[in-house]
């Protein structure tokens, strides 16, 4: 059984200096949720690893725990538009949920930078879908095709975070990669 609460808000005024207080407005609201509460927007990795996606994928799965707490788990795809490479999907969860999920395609050669193109347009879809359900991948598409050529030499802890449907988002080049990150 879940108890809710609804602030009641009651406005007074006295028509006169000397004169009793009249009530004028009542209100009612739900007080704001805690920031506990909010739902996560991107899924854990156990829910992830059972989806219909990743079975019919089958990818190469490594974990390791994080030295601040929290786990990383690691699955590597196989690319094929660039065979012989992967395509790299992270997923870092803390004890408050997933905290990001990040893809990186890897270019055909070191001369060469990863690009977006159809066959990555649906697979970061159907990651989407899985991972991160609540946000629509028409707008994280159109925000890589928009700044996923910039090239940050530093990585991606360098790209801008630009907030969407909730969540940040990051994209460029790092050398032949292109990487996608979206970080609640």
């Amino acid at each position: 059984m879940s108890t809710e609460f609804v602030a009641i808000h009651l406005v007074f005024l006295r028509p006169a200096a000397e004169g009793p207080y009249r009530v004028v407005s009542i209100g009612a609201s739900l007080p704001p949720a805690p920031s506990s509460a909010t739902k996560n927007l991107l899924t854990n990795a156990k829910a992830f690893e059972t989806s219909d996606f990743f079975t019919k994928n089958a990818p190469k799965k490594d974990s390791w725990p994080l030295k601040t707490g929290g786990m990383n788990n690691s699955y590597s795809f196989d690319d094929t538009e660039n065979l012989g490479t992967s395509i790299n999907v992270s997923m870092t969860e803390t004890e408050h949920g997933t905290s990001n999920v990040s893809v990186i395609w890897y270019g055909k050669s070191t001369r060469a930078p990863a690009r977006m193109t159809k066959t990555k347009e649906a697979f970061l879809t159907d990651v989407l879908r899985n991972a991160a359900p609540s946000i629509s991948p028409q707008k994280v598409i159109a925000y890589i095709k928009k700044v996923g050529s910039k090239d940050y030499p530093e990585g991606s802890t360098v790209m801008p975070r630009t907030p969407i449907a909730g969540i940040k988002m990051h994209a460029g080049s790092v050398g032949e990669s292109l990487i996608v990150g979206i970080e609640r």
